[in-house]
């Protein structure tokens, strides 16, 4: 119990919730446990990988200055909205899904840039590049064994929830987001915040993909749909007329938006 709270306060730090006094004990226990940096540079590479205008490391800084000194918060950098989030549990599952976690040093991370709010909500989709790097996929290609990291862009506050899954060429679907993590629960769609700067989703997660094709969705919501909602609609929309997954398809949700990735996975 007392790891979930250290982490929770990690968490709160990166979101800019942390106050002062947290952010010195947050510190503290930092020097002293190894499980606690590890999730603290998990947030750094996710952050590296993540597309934000300004530098969000100056802006904490600024605000930690400010708090000390008693003094408004201001930044003279960019204005990050703290994002909302659920801490998902880390579960190995044979027949689901697994989650995997891994200590990250940002050394050279990827380019970073606001996103065009004319383009509407996109899913940026990236990869472990190596112990300090992670590296956009833009070529449609992904290995058996790679994690993914993922982060979102939102410009329009009429979406509110995000649901993430891959469907493979027998039609089966594995989910990303929400956290699908035992046969027969009904996760629904994770809250996201209006912002036209990325918005980390912080785990690596890395599923059991078979050599193939898949296609990768991110269906942005305007109110949480439920996955085995989801699940009917790909069965009745994808499977039963047996189309190919190469196809582009739309599900029967009014206003909502399906972004979709073809990906060939390598052995």
């Amino acid at each position: 119990m007392i790891h979930w709270w250290h982490r929770r306060r990690i968490d709160r730090y990166f979101a800019g919730r942390l106050d002062a006094r947290g952010e010195a004990e947050m510190r503290g226990v930092l020097g002293r446990c190894a499980a606690c940096r590890r999730h603290y540079q998990l947030h750094l590479v996710a952050e590296a990988a993540t597309p934000a205008a300004g530098d969000p490391a100056l802006d904490r800084l600024w605000r930690g200055i400010a708090r000390a000194a008693g003094r408004p918060q201001e930044s003279t950098t960019s204005r990050r909205r703290p994002a909302r989030w659920t801490l998902a549990a880390v579960v190995a599952a044979a027949a689901a899904w697994l989650v995997i976690v891994r200590p990250y040093r940002v050394a050279d991370p990827v380019p970073r840039g606001a996103a065009d709010a004319a383009s509407g909500p996109v899913l940026h989709i990236f990869r472990p590049r190596s112990a300090s790097t992670a590296q956009p996929i833009s070529d449609g290609r992904i290995r058996a064994d790679d994690g993914l990291l993922f982060a979102y862009t939102n410009p329009d506050g009429a979406f509110t929830h995000l649901m993430v899954f891959a469907v493979d060429e027998s039609y089966a679907v594995h989910w990303y987001y929400p956290a699908y993590e035992h046969a027969g629960d009904d996760p629904e769609a994770v809250s996201i915040v209006q912002t036209s700067e990325g918005v980390e989703l912080r785990e690596e997660i890395k599923h059991a993909l078979r050599p193939g094709s898949v296609r990768l969705h991110a269906l942005f919501l305007r109110e949480p749909h439920r996955v085995l909602e989801i699940e009917a609609m790909i069965r009745d929309v994808v499977e039963r007329p047996r189309r190919r997954i190469h196809e582009d398809v739309r599900l029967p949700i009014p206003g909502s938006i399906l972004r979709s990735e073809l990906l060939t996975v390598e052995p």
